[in-house]
C-alpha cells in the first residue's frame, strides 16, 4: 500500500491506516488466512525536514501488536 500525505495531516493518516490494517486482518480472518503480525513492517519515506515536523507516535498496530518502522 502507497500512501501520500503532508506532515500536517500524520495524525488522520495514522487513524485511516489503522482502519485499513484492521480492514485486511478482517478479510484476511474471513478466508482463514493466517497474518503473523511480529513480521508486519511499514516504511515511512521523508525528508530530513519531514522528519523533524512528523509526529514520533507514528507507530502502527497490526492485529493488537506493534508494527515495526523500516528505516
Amino acid at each position: 500500500m502507497f500512501l501520500s500525505f503532508r506532515v500536517k495531516d500524520a495524525a488522520d493518516t495514522k487513524e485511516y491506516l489503522q482502519e485499513d490494517l484492521s480492514q485486511v486482518a478482517k478479510c484476511c480472518s474471513e478466508l482463514h488466512l493466517l497474518i503473523n503480525p511480529e513480521k508486519t513492517k511499514y516504511l515511512l519515506i521523508r525528508t530530513r525536514q519531514q522528519l523533524q515536523n512528523l509526529p514520533t507516535d507514528m507507530c502502527l498496530n497490526f492485529l493488537d501488536q506493534p508494527s515495526k518502522e523500516m528505516f
